[in-house]
């Protein structure tokens, strides 16, 4: 089969799809589909991701938002599920970092927790009180 004829093909089971999807009333997930012919594009697979995010699912496989770190990670007896998604301030500030730059980012985040748990140490309920309200 020629590369024109599976073009063809392809594209149109994907307006089947859309149309189909337009019926239905629903918002679509995805806004563009790239069709890319392996015959065509080599290199393209042989590509990794090297954001943050990308590195987590290659890894540890994200799934509906959430990705679970065995034990061998967590350093427990049990494996951890943690939501990976834009309410997490945390993980919406690097998900799109390089790698590189990650690392640094969370020092530099565990720091300012300990710097903060640190000073809490000497306080009273009132100053806790103060502090809580300040973070919030």
């Amino acid at each position: 089969m020629g590369l024109a004829v599976r073009l063809r093909l392809t594209y149109a089971l994907w307006r089947e799809l859309v149309e189909e999807g337009e019926q239905r009333a629903r918002k679509p997930d995805i806004g563009t589909v790239f069709l890319i012919d392996r015959d065509v594009d080599f290199v393209t697979p042989l590509c990794s991701q090297v954001v943050y995010e990308g590195l987590v699912d290659d890894i540890f496989r994200i799934k509906c938002e959430s990705a679970e770190f065995g034990p061998d990670v967590t350093s427990s007896d049990k494996s951890v599920k943690v939501m990976l998604n834009s309410q997490d301030k945390v993980f919406n500030e690097i998900r799109n970092e390089h790698f590189s730059n990650v690392f640094g980012f969370l020092s530099q985040k565990a720091r300012n927790l300990q710097t903060a748990y640190d000073k809490r140490k000497g306080m009273d309920i009132k100053q806790n009180r103060k502090l809580l309200s300040q973070k919030n």
